[in-house]
């Protein structure tokens, strides 16, 4: 008998293979947050999830620290005995199932648990949320087999966008408005890329308009990409407040939807993603919804 029949699994179990396999792999502290989120419950999350990696229903592997001291965070991926139950519950073959989960596979790993723990505060903040019905995640992934193909004349180039995400947030009035993520782990540091990819998503904004969520490491880095994109809309004579930029630590379940962390470049330096009617704040990105008031330095 193996470690899978050895014991029950449960509807949180099935809700977090799920998860590890919907967000293309996850930390166990995002684990721990979604499912296991009271004071104290630190040791029965690592003992469950052990247990699921017993069973061979989770796959976990340890990153190397960023920092070159310690271990890194244990990333946990879907297991070889989760595949039959994961079928079965998004109603589709296992051989369909290998094939998706080959064409996720997320690199570099930092990057997407960045990526994961922005898509995190969002799901829990659209949970709570009174107005917002519901929320769409589409993934990089899937994003690059249609990526954003924009024609630059002044460089006689084409520009190619892969953003890391994009989520669409409804509403109960069936109302809904789409946002693309991007996630700066600061690694970027070839201004001609960086003003390439501003640029693009400027010239993309003019046939089609969506905001542009930038999530960086630090306020220093933000207030640089900023300033970037405040430039390559004055050279395109663009309008930039289709970017809205954050830190990484400013993003919580709490404050991603209704707290002023967004600064607007060309708008607001700060600015709630939500208004105070729950609804999606308005730019001319967004102009077709209620504006919310700006909060202001």
């Amino acid at each position: 008998m193996n470690a899978a029949a050895q014991f029950t699994l449960t509807d949180r179990d099935l809700a977090i293979i799920d998860m590890a396999f919907i967000y293309g792999g996850c930390s166990i502290s995002h684990l721990q947050t979604r499912f296991f989120p009271t004071p104290g419950s630190r040791s029965p999350c690592y003992t469950r999830i052990a247990k699921l990696v017993e069973a061979e229903l989770l796959a976990s592997r340890r990153l190397p620290s960023q920092t070159g001291v310690g271990s890194g965070p244990l990333f946990l991926t879907v297991g070889s005995t989760a595949r039959p139950l994961l079928a079965n519950l998004l109603g589709c073959s296992q051989s369909e199932l290998r094939r998706q989960s080959r064409m996720h596979a997320p690199a570099p790993l930092y990057h997407h648990l960045a990526t994961c723990d922005f898509r995190l505060s969002l799901d829990l903040a659209c949970e709570r949320s009174k107005v917002i019905t519901g929320v769409e995640w589409t993934p990089e992934w899937e994003l690059r087999r249609r990526p954003i193909r924009v024609e630059d004349s002044q460089a006689a180039t084409t520009i190619v966008l892969i953003a890391d995400g994009l989520f669409r947030l409804m509403l109960g009035d069936g109302s809904e408005q789409a946002f693309l993520v991007e996630i700066d782990m600061g690694t970027m540091t070839d201004l001609k890329r960086l003003r390439s990819k501003l640029r693009g998503y400027l010239l993309a904004a003019k046939t089609e308009p969506v905001p542009i969520l930038f999530v960086t490491t630090t306020k220093a880095r933000q207030e640089h990409l900023v300033h970037l994109a405040a430039g390559e809309g004055q050279r395109l004579k663009a309008d930039t407040t289709i970017f809205w930029f954050t830190t990484q630590g400013a993003v919580t379940p709490e404050s991603i939807l209704s707290a002023p962390i967004w600064h607007v470049v060309g708008g607001p330096e700060r600015m709630r993603l939500t208004g105070i009617n729950g609804k999606p704040t308005a730019t001319p990105a967004t102009s077709q919804l209620v504006l919310a008031e700006g909060v202001h330095t």
